[in-house]
């Protein structure tokens, strides 16, 4: 055999190897793609049957955030808003600087600002505004993704992926204008960054899901539950963790605490443009009138429909495991089970430990505490 002859041989070889390679990589995509795709479509496919009630008024609140930034009014970039849903308001914004540049590029005609807010809220045109969260939160499922293949592995976090996709009353809240879905989508996201950050200890992802967390305060602010579950966790890392001295983890875990917390609100207060130039009434309306109305027994009435009739103020107690019920699945309260055995596990285990290491026997330092940690994070989901 002449040389050549041998040197396309091995050429030969190199490229069916590659070629196998290739076709490996592409088909270990093909869950991943599956799952986006099916979710996209589930959340963008007839959204021009119904609108809710409140969809209305974060349309209106869209547009007018969308006029004020147009028309460089920063004071006037927030109003009648509790929740306060700026990361809503970017999202439209963003679409409409889209629609209306093109049309401004196409047409030579600068965009009517009044007519865009004072537009028919048709069903066509709500079904534009809902496509936008659609993609949003699709694309926060990808992000949990990322994260959760970096946390636990590539088949764990696809099955945390289709799980969320799939979800029925999450599904329902990512077709709609309102804030709960991408609400969730960013706590999610900021806990699988925390996640993150206690395996590989990068900072870079607790910084990230600091910034997260802010993000998450902005879109409702009942998302601040974030903080003291957070809290917990650094606590837990003091009180429980084996690593250095109990002086040492309290030190590391204020300092952990400083820049979450730190980030959180960085990011919280740079995307709502208000805050730079007038912050007391916007942080009024969140913290003292959004709280005051959150604590009655309905932000639109003092009645509750609940158990087939209409109850005055507050329903009771036994109201809310039924609505957490009709708001859950099997499999949520499964994970749930799960998560507390993981938890209960954990805790034995890091007992078993102290025990180990009174005797003088090796010990996994991170074990135990990482079960610990899991455990708390799902029941918190």
């Amino acid at each position: 055999m002449s040389n050549s002859e041998r040197s396309q041989g091995l050429a030969g070889r190199e490229y069916r190897l590659l070629s196998r390679c290739s076709a490996d990589r592409i088909k270990s995509w093909i869950p991943l793609i599956s799952i986006l795709l099916l979710a996209l479509l589930l959340r963008l496919l007839r959204l021009d049957l119904f609108h809710t009630r409140d969809e209305l008024v974060i349309w209106r609140w869209s547009d007018e955030f969308f006029v004020s930034l147009w028309n460089g009014d920063l004071v006037n970039s927030v109003f009648d808003s509790n929740y306060p849903g700026i990361t809503i308001f970017w999202l439209q914004t963003l679409y409409n600087y889209l629609k209306y540049g093109l049309l401004w590029l196409t047409s030579g005609q600068a965009p009517d600002m009044m007519a865009i807010v004072n537009e028919s809220h048709s069903f066509p045109f709500l079904a534009e505004r809902r496509l936008v969260m659609g993609l949003a939160t699709t694309a926060q499922i990808l992000g949990i993704y990322a994260l959760a293949a970096k946390a636990y592995n590539r088949r764990l976090a696809l099955l945390m992926a289709f799980l969320i996709a799939l979800d029925p009353f999450l599904l329902a809240e990512s077709r709609v204008l309102r804030a709960e879905a991408l609400a969730t989508g960013f706590m999610i996201l900021s806990m699988m960054s925390w996640l993150v950050y206690l395996k590989e200890g990068n900072w870079v992802y607790l910084a990230l899901s600091g910034v997260l967390a802010g993000w998450a305060i902005l879109t409702k602010v009942s998302s601040g539950f974030l903080v003291p579950v957070i809290s917990l966790l650094f606590l837990f890392d003091v009180v429980l963790s084996r690593n250095g001295t109990r002086w040492m983890r309290f030190n590391l875990n204020v300092k952990r605490g400083v820049i979450w917390g730190g980030l959180a609100v960085f990011a919280f207060w740079v995307s709502w443009p208000t805050l730079w130039v007038n912050p007391s009434p916007p942080l009024e309306t969140i913290f003292v009138r959004g709280i005051a109305q959150a604590s009655q027994a309905s932000t639109w009435s003092g009645d509750v429909f609940f158990a087939g009739r209409l109850i005055p103020n507050d329903p009771g107690l036994f109201f809310y495991p039924v609505a957490i019920a009709f708001r859950s699945t099997p499999v949520i309260w499964l994970g749930v089970g799960v998560a507390l055995i993981l938890f209960l596990r954990g805790l034995f285990q890091i007992g078993r430990t102290a025990e180990r290491r009174v005797a003088g026997a090796s010990t996994d330092e991170d074990g135990p505490w990482s079960v610990v940690n899991l455990g708390v994070w799902f029941v918190y989901n």
